[in-house]
C-alpha cells in the first residue's frame, strides 16, 4: 500500500508541479507583455517628443531665415522693379499656403477659438479673413 500511496503522491504532486508551471508561464506572459506595450509606448512617446522638436525647428527656421530673406527680396522688387510697370502692382505671398508654417497657424487658431472676450469679427479678423454681417456679438 505504501508504494501506492507513495506513486500516487507523486502523481499528484506532479499534476500540481505541472499546473504550478503552467500557471508561472501564463503569469510570465502577462508580465512579458505589460512590458512590452510599455516598451512600445516610450518608444512611441520619443518619437513624438522628437517629431515636435523637428517640427518646431522647422518653423523656427522659416521664421528665422527663409521668411525675413524673403520679406527682404519682396520688399527690394517693390521698391525696384514694380513702380516700373504699374503704381498698383504689389508682389507678396501667402503665409497660410506655407506647410511649415501649419504649427503654428493651428496654435494661433486654437488660442484664437478659445477667447470668450472676443467677436466673431475680431477671431476673424485676427486670422486674416474678412468680417461677416450681424456677427458682432460675442462667441
Amino acid at each position: 500500500m505504501r508504494c501506492r500511496q507513495g506513486i500516487f503522491t507523486k502523481l499528484v504532486s506532479i499534476k500540481h508541479f505541472t499546473q504550478l508551471i503552467r500557471l508561472l508561464v501564463k503569469a510570465m506572459c502577462f508580465i512579458l507583455k505589460i512590458f512590452i506595450l510599455q516598451m512600445i509606448g516610450m518608444v512611441c512617446h520619443q518619437l513624438k517628443r522628437q517629431v515636435i522638436v523637428i517640427q518646431e525647428a522647422r518653423l523656427a527656421f522659416w521664421e528665422e531665415t527663409i521668411l525675413p530673406l524673403l520679406d527682404h527680396a519682396i520688399d527690394s522688387l517693390n521698391n525696384w522693379l514694380l513702380p516700373k510697370f504699374d503704381s498698383n502692382l504689389e508682389l507678396s505671398y501667402d503665409h497660410n499656403a506655407i506647410s511649415a508654417l501649419a504649427l503654428r497657424q493651428e496654435k494661433n487658431w486654437r488660442r484664437i477659438q478659445k477667447a470668450d472676450f472676443m467677436t466673431i469679427n475680431e477671431k476673424r479678423a485676427a486670422i486674416g479673413l474678412p468680417p461677416l454681417a450681424g456677427c458682432e456679438k460675442i462667441s
